[in-house]
């Protein structure tokens, strides 16, 4: 059977983690703004179908820079405490629908000691205790995406000088052993891809890898087109399916933050 004519074609490295996830989350973005919005792996590239044709991802990341929701209000943000303001969660409201990401506060702990506003720490949580989702996000790559939307070619490829991120990308890990000291302790900036990175942060509240231990976690790509609810159970490896090729990956350290690992092939 032979597959629709995609809307929108990028190329990918299916071994890098962050760029599978950002994949997921175009998925789920474009689900949002085109429902019915469908998406599949095919000859290193991740290719998505939606009505109109002419979609585009700048219209998606568009959507994003203008959502009201998404850039909450200074002045509240900053009179919640700490932890509390740490736990916000990102909301991303389309004409058609509503996207609340809240991934980092969803691993409750002890039942005894639970509170509204108490969390364990995600497994997925890659900044350090003095950031928040949010300051990484509206600080950081929010401003930055304007530049992937003024670039030509791949906007996985388009990378900014930041001196933050949630380090979906392991190219953007820069480890002080490697370079001799550290970027994170001297605030350094390291040339990050705003895309890959807020799109990855999309992708992860539907879209999560299989646990192997605390540490290691496996996705699947597939070939065929598949909308968002199938598409978040074939990525995770519950449904069985011919020709997907599966990977696995670490949640490296480096210094206070953590980073995803390059990815290895799987067999399954």
């Amino acid at each position: 059977m032979s597959h629709p004519e995609p809307s929108i074609r990028v190329n990918v490295d299916v071994t890098n983690p962050g760029q599978f996830f950002a994949c997921c989350g175009l998925l789920e973005l474009a689900d949002r703004l085109w429902p019915g919005a469908e998406g599949w792996f095919e000859d290193g590239e991740f290719c998505l179908h939606c009505q109109p044709s002419i979609a585009s991802p700048n219209q998606i990341f568009s959507e994003l820079l203008g959502c009201p929701e998404f850039h909450p209000d200074i002045t509240k943000r900053s009179a919640l405490a700490g932890s509390k303001r740490k736990l916000l969660p990102v909301n991303i409201t389309f004409p058609e629908s509503a996207l609340k990401i809240d991934w980092w506060r969803d691993e409750l702990v002890a039942p005894a000691k639970r509170s509204r506003e108490t969390c364990a720490k995600s497994a997925f949580k890659t900044w350090s205790g003095n950031q928040s989702p949010q300051q990484i996000i509206y600080d950081r790559l929010l401003p930055a995406l304007r530049q992937v939307m003024a670039a030509e070619g791949n906007w996985f490829h388009v990378r900014v000088s930041l001196s933050g991120r949630f380090g979906f990308d392991h190219t953007s890990a820069v480890k002080a052993i490697d370079v001799g000291w550290s970027p994170d302790a001297q605030n350094t900036t390291v040339n990050t891809s705003p895309a890959i990175e807020l799109l990855a942060m999309c992708g992860l509240q539907r879209f999560r890898p299989a646990s192997r231990t605390r540490s290691v976690f496996a996705y699947c790509t597939w070939p065929f087109p598949a909308a968002v609810p199938v598409a978040a159970a074939l990525a995770a490896g519950v449904v069985t399916q011919a020709n997907r090729h599966g990977y696995y990956f670490t949640i490296e350290q480096r210094g206070d933050y953590k980073y995803f690992s390059i990815a290895d092939p799987l067999e399954i």
